[in-house]
Parts: structure tokens; C-alpha cells; sequence
């Protein structure tokens, strides 16, 4: 199939010349199209999307070249141009309208116009996963700590994520829903790097990585020195969403207080803490 290899632009106003003969008018049609994050095939929605068109000639005889292509698309779907193709971030899925108007050269200059339908299938779920954290421990060792991991998936959601950490005040077990944040920030799906860190009286946690993998570790504020008679009780919650809805979330009430081993429990070896109403999802 012979084709034109257009230049595409965005719509404008430039001044076209007249209307091309309906039997001389160019088809356009989608030649390929690649999400612009991962490997994908296809368009995914929240992906910024290559797709290139192509212009077949309307006979073997014909040779007709394509210029001044531009580009245009619904309310809320991002294009723009590159080169000979486009990039189109559609936000859902469904059947998206691109509209195209070109100019045709074949002898004479005739201006044209016509209509692509790009498919959009549904972005794959962002992958959430909460666990106690028993690195240095476990059992009566265990201090406290959670991760958190979330990682865009193969096809996966790029919408932005938000993470917000909130604790409770001393003394109290009910996980707080409200009221000031540890952490309340927004994180990159579609590419970047976070490395941060937040702590308060109560808790201290700490956020890196990227798209690919992103942790979030977090734990109580233990004295660096062993203390006798120690009790500090304590509770946070844990709130990660994306495009308005709710991925992941973590609570718990937390106990802790000073280990003790020996015939009579009299030796101070560290801290040890014990969750409960500890809820997770997923």
C-alpha cells in the first residue's frame, strides 16, 4: 500500500486552500500505536501514547503527498506533535475521536479533513501490598515496623499517587481519620524518583523509590537508650489513593515497651511492640 509520510502539527488557524475532490481525498489510518511509558501495545489510559498515521494514496497511480497535517481530540485528551506522529494522553478508557486536517499535493494544493478512532483500554490497577516489617527481628523482638510497597503495573495506572500518614496522640490506641499529616504528598507513576523522610514525637518513616517500586517504611520513635519501666502507647493510619479512589490503606494501635530476658526478666535487652486493631488493605 503506497502512503504518504505526513508532518504533523496542531490544529491552527492558517488560511487552507480549497476543498480537495471527494474522489482525490486521502483516508487516514492508524499505522502503529505504542504507549510512551512501558512496552505496552495499544493505548492504555493515563498513558502518554505514540501513534502514528498513515495516509494511503487513493489509486496505484497516484502520488500525492500529505503536509500541514494537525491534530485535534476531545476535551481532557492531551495531544501533541512529534515529528510524523502524535502523542495522545487519553485519562479513560474507551474510543477516543482524533479529528485530522491536512493539505494534499498531487499537481495542485487541496486541503482535506477526516477522523481517527483511537482505542483505550483500561490502565491495570496499581499493586499495594502492607506487611510488618521484620527485618532485625521478629516475635517479642519485633519493634514496630511496617512497609509499605506500590508499583505501577505492566499496563498499569500512571495517574499520580497520594500517600498520607497521620498518628494519633500519646497515649491513645484509636488510629486517627483525620487532623494534621506526617506525610500527605503526591507521587510520579509515569516516571521520576522520591527519597524523603518525615518524623514526629511519635512515629518516623521514610519514602524512595519510583514507578517501578516505591517504599515506604515507617515505625514508632523508640528511645536510643534502654529504659526501665517504658510504655508508650500510640496509634497512625495510612491512606494511599489515586484518581480519587482508594489503593491501599494501613492502621494500627501500637504497645511498646522495654524487652527483658533473664531468670528474672531483670536484663534490659532493647523494646519490643505489639499491634492491635491493625486492619490492611489489600
Amino acid at each position: 500500500m503506497l502512503c504518504a509520510s505526513p508532518v504533523i502539527g496542531q490544529a491552527g488557524a492558517a488560511e487552507p486552500p480549497p476543498p480537495c475532490a471527494p474522489e482525490a481525498t486521502m483516508r487516514p489510518v492508524l499505522d502503529r500505536v505504542q504507549s510512551g511509558i512501558d512496552d505496552s501495545s495499544g493505548a492504555v489510559a493515563t498513558h502518554q501514547t505514540q501513534v502514528h498515521v498513515d495516509f494511503p494514496q487513493t489509486s496505484e497511480d497516484a502520488s500525492a503527498s500529505v503536509e500541514d497535517v494537525r491534530a485535534s481530540a476531545p476535551a481532557g485528551v492531551a495531544i501533541t506533535n512529534q515529528g510524523e506522529s502524535l502523542l495522545v494522553t487519553p485519562p479513560t478508557a474507551g474510543a477516543v475521536p482524533i479529528g485530522l486536517t491536512w493539505v494534499q499535493y498531487d499537481h495542485t494544493r487541496c486541503s482535506a479533513t477526516g477522523q481517527i478512532m483511537l482505542q483505550v483500554r483500561a490502565a491495570a490497577p496499581t499493586l499495594v501490598r502492607f506487611k510488618q516489617d521484620s527485618i532485625g527481628g521478629a516475635g517479642v523482638s519485633w519493634t514496630g515496623d511496617f512497609v509499605g510497597t506500590f508499583q505501577r503495573a505492566r499496563a498499569g495506572d500512571a495517574s499520580p499517587v497520594r500517600i498520607v500518614v497521620r498518628t494519633s496522640r500519646r497515649g491513645t490506641l484509636v488510629p486517627p481519620r483525620s487532623g494534621a499529616a506526617l506525610l500527605d504528598t503526591i507521587v510520579p507513576m509515569d516516571d521520576g524518583h522520591v527519597d524523603l523522610k518525615r518524623s514526629n514525637a511519635l512515629m518516623e518513616l521514610t519514602l524512595a523509590g519510583g514507578p517501578s517500586g516505591y517504599r515506604l517504611y515507617l515505625g514508632p520513635r523508640l528511645p536510643s537508650q534502654l529504659l526501665r519501666h517504658y510504655l508508650r502507647k500510640l496509634a497512625f493510619a495510612v491512606e494511599i489513593t489515586q484518581a480519587g479512589r482508594r489503593i491501599g490503606a494501613l492502621s494500627s494501635g501500637l504497645i511498646c515497651r522495654e524487652r527483658r530476658i533473664g531468670r528474672n526478666r531483670d536484663i534490659i535487652v532493647g523494646y519490643t511492640c505489639r499491634a492491635t486493631g491493625l486492619r490492611r488493605s489489600p
